[in-house]
């Protein structure tokens, strides 16, 4: 008499080793990702609703303001994206991802305390070199596996509407938009 054995798992299939990372590392980092992406869209945000005091304070021309609101962060992040596609292949993901958010973080940070146009453009690409490691879906790929790269894309993107919809409302106050 043939005994059938049940079909082995996905890890006895691969050896018994268990996935890498962890459901839980993988969807932290998505969530860490998607705390970046929101700090892109949010510091976007405020750019556009601060323009024109910024405008004023910094004495800018109009292609001075066209070129930090639009070319300085959004150029930059789809140039850069291509090469960084390159790096997710042959470098470690992790330094990728700490390295880009590194740089967004001191984009933000140094865009509100800069007093010049150059200075206020250089920190917006430095903003918008960091967040092309945001819009690299092989960077979701290594972290949530194949299967999953959709739903992390859209969870980590996703923050980008949560950034705007939450700066809406008291954005318009802090602009001057609304009146007591």
């Amino acid at each position: 008499m043939q005994t059938h054995s049940p079909a082995p798992t996905s890890l006895e299939a691969e050896g018994s080793s268990p996935p890498w990372p962890s459901p839980f590392r993988a969807w932290f980092a998505v969530a860490v990702i998607g705390m970046t992406v929101m700090t892109i869209f949010g510091n976007g945000a405020m750019i556009g609703l601060l323009m024109q005091s910024i405008k004023l304070d910094l004495q800018l021309t109009d292609t001075e303001v066209s070129l930090v609101v639009g070319f300085a962060a959004s150029a930059l992040t789809a140039c850069a994206s291509l090469p960084v596609s390159r790096l997710v292949d042959t470098t470690s993901r992790r330094l990728i991802i700490g390295v880009g958010m590194l740089l967004v973080g001191c984009g933000s940070f140094v865009t509100g305390l800069v007093t010049t146009f150059w200075g206020l453009f250089l920190a917006r690409m430095a903003a918008g070199l960091g967040g092309a490691e945001t819009v690299v879906t092989g960077i979701f790929w290594g972290i949530v596996g194949l299967a999953w790269v959709g739903c992390g894309v859209g969870v980590s993107n996703g923050s980008g509407a949560q950034a705007l919809g939450m700066l809406a409302a008291p954005g318009g106050r802090i602009a001057g938009g609304t009146s007591q």
